[in-house]
């Protein structure tokens, strides 16, 4: 599948006034960093930006002063109210050498299991890998319509794609089949706890104030 194409321009400034402007201008401070140790301070659209993470599993092409550099998103930064994009980071990738990343699970055909009165309680949401960059999936599909009430399915039982290698740990629980009120008893017992601890915390300020 043809890489995603997200054009860049090498920043010629810096500072936080200048991240500002780029940002009040729709556009959004980046690095691309490299095991060479050889970084490259850009910049790119915020709008296209978000184009590209939406269309591409992270990796993609920067196309900087005519060059492709073959990246993967490392981490991206997001304003907690507004939502808008603060500074993104890269990492330029060997298209020959395997990389490990993590790529989401996607639970399928969970309106097609048996009615039992079991739900689906996930306790993996992504899964750690190894692939070659060009090999790494969207996502990794779990099919869960043959599975019955106090089945448990461990990360040996997934299905990798073919070139991927699974790293979580073998027997590591991905989901299991749960009756509903064991669920609602477990969710009640967390906000109890929760609620416990912060009455604790409450107790230990109004003695700290005395």
């Amino acid at each position: 599948m043809e890489r995603y194409q997200l054009d860049a321009k090498v920043r010629e400034n810096f500072g936080k006034s200048y991240a500002r402007k780029l940002r009040q201008n729709n556009h959004v401070p980046a690095v691309v960093y490299s095991s060479e140790g050889e970084n490259l301070v850009i910049e790119v659209e915020a709008s296209e930006l978000r184009k590209a993470i939406a269309a591409s599993a992270g990796l993609m092409d920067l196309n900087v002063s005519g060059k492709k550099h073959p990246v993967l998103l490392k981490e991206l930064q997001t304003d907690p109210v507004k939502g808008t994009y603060l500074h993104v980071d890269f990492y330029k990738v060997d298209m020959n050498k395997p990389i490990e990343t993590t790529v989401p699970v996607v639970v399928i055909n969970e309106e097609s299991r048996e009615n039992d009165g079991g739900v689906i309680n996930r306790l993996l949401w992504e899964l750690k890998i190894s692939c070659l960059p060009a090999n790494i999936p969207e996502t990794i599909e779990l099919d869960v319509q043959d599975l019955k009430l106090g089945d448990t399915v461990l990360v040996k039982d997934v299905t990798a794609p073919e070139g991927v290698e699974i790293l979580d740990d073998a027997e590591e629980v991905v989901l299991t089949v749960t009756e509903v009120k064991a669920v609602v008893e477990e969710a009640e017992t967390d906000e109890a706890g929760e609620e416990e601890a912060t009455e604790t915390a409450e107790e230990t300020s109004e003695e700290d104030e005395n």
